[in-house]
Parts: C-alpha cells; structure tokens; sequence
C-alpha cells in the first residue's frame, strides 16, 4: 500500500498537511492498514501466508491540471474524502504548494509562465458549496457510504457471485429479497 507514515503517496501527505494547517489534531490516514512500511507483509503473515516479501515499488501520478488533482478527494472514499465531504456548508480549508511553475492564459489565451520558489503556498478556503456542486454534476444522484474493509470485500464477493456489474446492483437485490427496500 502507500508508506504514509515516511512521506509516501504524496498527493495525500500534501493533503492532509494542508489540512493540519487548520485542524491540527486530525489522523488522516496514519491508522490505515498499509501506510507504515512492512504492514502488509506483517498482516499477511498472522493470516498464515508464508514466505512473503516486502519491497518497493515506486509509482508516479501525472496530473493534467489542478481540477485532475483534486477530483479523488470530492468522492468521500477513505478519510480524506470522508473529512472533506463531513465538512458543514462553509469553507473548506485548502493549502496550496507550488511546483515551481504556474502557468495560466494571457489576455488572448496564448499559455504564460511564471516561475515560483518551491518554498511558497497560498492558504485559501473553498466554500463547500463548490465541492458539493461539483459531486452533483460528476456524480448525480448519488451518495457515498464508508464501510469497514471487510464489509466492502464481502458485498464484491456478493456482487461477483451473483453477476452483477455493480456494488449498487448488489445492494439493491439485497434490500429487493429483505423486503425493506
């Protein structure tokens, strides 16, 4: 999984430090199974897997732009979505960490850069209104439910058995035979 604990899955470390700016006792993820170096392969081994290895494997994420950034986090999924989306009507804390370049359009739409010191960030708050307009328009009549890890590998073993296409279809024909749906 992602090695949070040594500064790992950036986008998340980023995210969560831009969060402590605002609301300095928040866990993040840091309790995740998964985040600390080694975790994995000491789970596996109390399940009575054996001969399993760590290691390393390195991923990159390239990001077309800041609203391919930031979409993940509108979905409520893990706590970085769950934070954001229990935050009330209001403002989101944000921080921003610059890469070095922004790049923006000029007065005829041609692309412009400035550079900017890797030092710099720009605090801001988001109104929540935004965040949940922009679930509604990429994800319309929906909503999204936080479940144990274990409950949500039992309903896709469910949904898998009962060839379904979707954890909502499973659900569905799971309330549909209850008879309290």
């Amino acid at each position: 999984m992602w090695d949070l604990a040594t500064g790992g899955m950036t986008i998340l470390r980023v995210f969560w430090s831009a969060v402590r700016q605002f609301t300095p006792g928040v866990e993040g993820e840091r309790r995740m199974a998964g985040t600390a170096e080694g975790d994995i392969v000491e789970r596996f081994g109390r399940a009575g897997l054996e001969d399993v290895s760590g290691g390393a494997l390195n991923a990159r994420a390239d990001y077309a732009g800041f609203d391919d950034f930031w979409e993940p986090f509108t979905f409520a999924v893990g706590p970085s979505g769950q934070y954001l989306h229990s935050l009330p009507d209001g403002e989101a804390p944000c921080a921003l960490h610059f890469n070095g370049m922004i790049y923006y359009p000029d007065e005829h739409g041609g692309l412009q850069m400035v550079l900017v010191p890797w030092t710099k960030s720009i605090d801001f708050k988001m109104p929540v209104s935004i965040w949940k307009e922009t679930i509604g328009h990429y994800f319309p009549n929906t909503a999204w439910v936080g479940l144990r890890a274990e409950t949500l590998e039992a309903l896709q073993r469910e949904q898998v058995a009962r060839g379904l296409a979707t954890a909502d279809d499973c659900v569905r024909d799971l309330l549909e035979e209850s008879g309290r749906d």
